[in-house]
């Protein structure tokens, strides 16, 4: 098979583009969001662990209720600037799972949004209620 030099440099430069370095986090955020995506299961215990004031939307990529949620869960962050703000694949890692260790909360479906402070799971919300969740935030932030 023989390749064209400007291939070769082509591949070369999209596979470096792609490859990532140790510095680099596991998180990716999307060009279009705001909001870092937690993409693997250490990462994911490590900010159900997280100490300040933090909330995980859970979501799964084909579903359009989730779609609509996460552009209202984009416009957060500047609203809420002390408040970490995270979203998640919850079937690929298994959100369902972590959050049922951890505290007494379910999570039948998604969009899923669970609250933590101080290491600790303060809330769940199923489902995209926007009033409701901003209380929730309002509150977790007391």
């Amino acid at each position: 098979m023989k390749f064209q030099q400007k291939s070769l440099f082509t591949l070369f430069v999209t596979i470096s583009l792609l490859a990532t370095t140790p510095i680099d986090s596991h998180f990716t955020t999307p060009p279009d969001e705001i909001i870092p995506e937690i993409t693997q299961v250490q990462d994911l215990e490590n900010i159900l662990n997280n100490q300040q004031a933090t909330v995980i939307a859970g979501h799964m990529h084909h579903c359009s209720n989730c779609t609509k949620f996460i552009k209202y869960f984009q416009t957060l962050p500047k609203k809420y600037p002390k408040v970490d703000f995270f979203m998640v694949n919850g079937p690929k890692l298994k959100l369902h799972d972590h959050i049922a260790k951890r505290s007494k909360y379910k999570i039948p479906g998604y969009p899923s949004i669970v609250l933590i402070k101080k290491g600790m799971i303060k809330d769940v919300q199923i489902g995209g209620n926007e009033k409701n969740l901003e209380e929730k935030i309002k509150a977790l932030c007391k």
